[in-house]
């Protein structure tokens, strides 16, 4: 975890206190606080729709096989009649 954080922002460090370049730190912030922000509200809205689309997908495949078994099952019970009104 503290290596992340001085991984992530010893950049910003060295060009506010090394270099004191205001203006490429007020940048960097700038990207980073956007690009978090932009991921954030992808992931917020993003995220949910497609778990959605992926269990609908699911509980309609699954509808599927049971109404092709409902649809095998009344063949077989109406092709029994016939070979009962045949006998």
């Amino acid at each position: 975890m503290a290596f992340q954080f001085f991984n992530g922002y010893l950049s910003l460090f060295y060009l506010l206190f090394w270099k004191q370049d205001f203006e490429r730190l007020t940048q960097q912030l700038t990207t980073i606080l956007f690009t978090l922000q932009i991921v954030g509200n992808l992931l917020e809205v993003v995220l949910p729709f497609v778990t959605n689309l992926f269990k609908s997908k699911k509980a309609e495949l699954k509808f599927q096989q049971k109404l092709s078994t409902v649809e095998v099952q009344s063949m077989m019970v109406g092709s029994d009649c016939l070979v009962h009104l045949m006998i």
